[in-house]
């Protein structure tokens, strides 16, 4: 806890003193570590929330939708890698994506038209696609998750068991061993 509390703090202030030595793209990345550092009650992550969000208003403020984008994703991306059961991001995370799509729809827009190449559909369909792409869970599988873990225990506990046995017993227990290291595989790759 002592770890996170002064990681998350240190990256909030880090990401303060980057954004007032005009440095956006350093900025970005310490907000996006201090949010990712969670604990239930943490206040650093509010305020690095905050930063991102006003960050994003400025920058689609002065029509830079690339940048506004990218402060938008690390924003969603802390968001994300702090995921816990308590799930006390769920609104932000809401907030973060509805204003993200359409944002990202009006990037590819302006990108289109200065390349000259033609959009794909119109905005209100890309922005659509894109709202469609955020909402898609990216969240591994539970049951995926419980799979490799009930497949690392069993691999462990039978190939452990089996080194100090002979004969039947222990194929039998490397049975069981290849049976868990299997299922962690089938776990792994499908999760």
């Amino acid at each position: 806890m002592i770890r996170t509390t002064v990681s998350g703090a240190d990256a909030l202030e880090q990401g303060r003193m980057s954004l007032q030595a005009g440095d956006e793209t350093m900025a970005l990345h310490h907000f996006r570590e201090s949010i990712s550092w969670y604990l239930p009650v943490a206040p650093w992550r509010d305020d690095a929330v905050e930063a991102l969000w006003d960050m994003h208003e400025k920058q689609v403020a002065a029509g830079k939708y690339k940048e506004a984008v990218q402060s938008l994703s690390m924003l969603r991306a802390g968001l994300m890698a702090s995921r816990s059961v308590l799930g006390t991001d769920g609104e932000w995370r809401d907030r973060v994506d509805a204003a993200l799509a359409p944002l990202m729809a009006q990037w590819e827009a302006k990108a289109a038209a200065q390349e000259g190449r033609p959009l794909k559909g119109d905005l209100a369909s890309r922005t659509e696609h894109f709202a469609q792409i955020l909402s898609q869970d990216t969240l591994p599988h539970r049951g995926f998750g419980l799979l490799v873990v009930f497949g690392f225990i069993l691999w462990i506990v039978g190939v452990w068991r089996a080194t100090g046995l002979e004969g039947r017993e222990r194929v039998k227990n490397l049975g069981l061993g290849a049976l868990g290291f299997i299922l962690f595989v089938i776990g792994l790759s499908l999760g």
